[in-house]
């Protein structure tokens, strides 16, 4: 995607929810996973709609695309949480003509 259309992403979401909306591009740099919980839970708390996407250049786009997830593609962040015995988890939703995720706790 472009950065016209990541800002337009944004807006969308923003108008759809009546809400600011913030984007997380994962893996954030340096791979920093706590970093990039840390920023999920701070949007969350401040009732940020969020969107997080997968850069498509980092080498983890191509595992993610096998499970579903299209690299650059924005998703809507629902919710997100830590479950005891499972770990971190976020719920993502996706636009209507995206494929369908297909890894681990899929419907």
């Amino acid at each position: 995607e472009t950065a016209d259309s990541e800002e337009a992403t944004l807006l969308a979401i923003e108008m759809l929810t009546g809400r600011r909306a913030s984007q997380i591009v994962l893996p954030l740099a340096g791979g920093d996973a706590n970093a990039a919980w840390d920023q999920l839970n701070e949007a969350h708390k401040v009732s940020n709609a969020l969107a997080a996407r997968i850069d498509p250049h980092h080498s983890s786009a191509r595992s993610a695309s096998g499970f579903g997830l299209v690299p650059g593609r924005a998703y809507c962040v629902v919710t997100s949480g830590e479950i005891p015995s499972c770990g971190r988890m976020m719920r993502m939703r996706g636009f209507t003509t995206d494929p369908e995720w297909r890894g681990k706790w899929s419907d």
